[in-house]
């Protein structure tokens, strides 16, 4: 039997459960089966705290790492704005005081899952067998820690967002990247993209597509709970194309409208939908 771990921030993000949480959700019931037939054990660690509607949704034969305490929504905020400041000019003493608080907050993540990987009982050199660093989450405890070439990393790629930080500082990312085993992109595209930047930075790894699972029983279900206005049902009489996501500006929406407008330009007779929250 295969002892897995998944690594992951949270699933309760402070401005809601995003796709890729929704994916690892959907991941987890589909390892759900394995576990059942005995082929494996699935553990999740969660570096923050996650509320209630959201941990509800993983099946009850994964096993979720609360043996010591996640940080607080409020505390993974604080380290999201230290960051943010530090990227920013500040002075001298602002930047000491939020360096101070992303280092501790690091390594009080730090410590929480080493605390999870040193758990392999009796004689047994290390407790698991494969670790999924999911949406690249262990990517800073990496950084300062070396784990058994016995076990097997995995880095899922969600985005195409680190490759240009890749590229500018191939010297601390080449090493840390070298330490999984193999790398999934979501697409034929995104992998094309990395393996062109995983070429000129020297990282020869395995590296595969897997498309996301959607649970299209869940969608079907949430539509069918609600009542369809007549102008709405009006917008779904007519042939679409749908995009579905956050409106926040690292979600390129612009690029999918410009994309449209010259499809519109070359003759298509869809219109373009776009379902989504945020500040856009």
């Amino acid at each position: 039997m295969k002892q897995v771990l998944i690594v992951h921030p949270t699933l309760s993000p402070n401005f809601g459960r995003g796709g890729a949480d929704t994916v690892l959700v959907n991941y987890l019931k589909i390892f759900s089966e394995f576990v059942k037939q005995g082929k494996m054990k699935v553990d999740l660690l969660l570096f923050r705290e996650a509320i209630y509607d959201d941990i509800k949704d993983i099946p009850e034969n994964i096993n979720i790492h609360f043996e010591s305490r996640p940080l607080s929504r409020a505390e993974a905020e604080f380290q999201t704005y230290s960051q943010m400041k530090l990227g920013h000019q500040i002075s001298d003493w602002e930047r000491d005081y939020f360096n101070s608080w992303d280092g501790y907050i690091h390594h009080f993540t730090n410590q929480r899952i080493l605390s999870v990987l040193n758990q392999a009982p009796g004689e047994k050199k290390h407790y698991y067998d494969i670790i999924i660093n999911f949406d690249q989450a262990m990517d800073r405890f990496l950084r300062d820690y070396n784990i058994s070439d016995q076990i097997a990393i995995i880095c899922w790629i969600h985005s195409a967002y680190h490759g240009e930080d890749y590229l500018n500082r191939h010297d601390e990312w080449q090493p840390l990247l070298n330490k999984h085993q193999t790398f999934i992109s979501i697409c034929p595209e995104m992998k094309e993209y990395y393996d062109e930047v995983f070429y000129q930075i020297g990282v020869n790894k395995k590296h595969v597509t897997l498309f996301n699972p959607i649970n299209t029983q869940i969608i079907l279900e949430k539509a069918n709970t609600q009542e369809i206005s007549e102008e709405d049902k009006s917008l779904l009489n007519q042939n679409y194309i749908l995009q579905v996501g956050r409106l926040f500006d690292y979600k390129n929406n612009e690029a999918m409208i410009e994309i449209y407008a010259q499809l519109k330009q070359k003759g298509i007779q869809e219109k373009l939908y776009i379902i989504g929250n945020g500040p856009q």
